[in-house]
């Protein structure tokens, strides 16, 4: 009896490590992955933004020299998908830069929708809303017009 009642205990301890076993390994999360201690920021996560802001930067703006857009307050909105349409005549360069600010009047440049761009020119990129106020900033050299238009989707 001895023998059985050392065999049952045996069966019943050895069940208990491996229960206390696997408990320890399902706990202990995996360590997170580093992007080397600065946050970055994670686009498009769906349902963070659930209202869509439709938006016209520049409407087919005619102009000869650089200048920055009317400043649009769109800060609820978290990224925004940017159209730009180039329209152009040879010996100019386009270069159309976003630019943000929180009061309206001091502009920090972001990212260039365009650059260096001499031709007719269409494309959509994604931008991230930063601050309180967006604009584009039109960059031209030549002395012909360009009519440029940006419109967004802002979420």
């Amino acid at each position: 009896m001895r023998k059985d009642l050392q065999l049952a205990l045996s069966i019943i301890a050895g069940f208990l490590f491996l229960a206390g076993l696997l408990t320890l390994t399902t706990l202990s999360g995996t360590t997170p992955v580093s992007a080397g201690g600065i946050p970055t920021p994670i686009a498009n996560l769906p349902g963070q933004s659930p209202d869509a802001v439709l938006v016209t930067f520049l409407n087919e703006d005619i102009n000869t020299s650089d200048a920055g857009g009317p400043a649009i307050q769109i800060y609820t909105a978290e990224y925004c998908y940017m159209q730009y349409i180039i329209d152009q005549t040879a010996g100019n360069t386009t270069t159309l830069t976003v630019q943000y600010s929180m009061d309206a009047n001091n502009w920090v440049s972001g990212a260039s929708l365009v650059s260096g761009n001499t031709s007719d020119d269409s494309g959509i990129l994604q931008v991230p809303v930063y601050a309180r106020y967006l604009r584009i900033y039109e960059d031209h050299t030549g002395s012909n017009a360009i009519t440029t238009t940006v419109k967004a989707l802002c979420k």
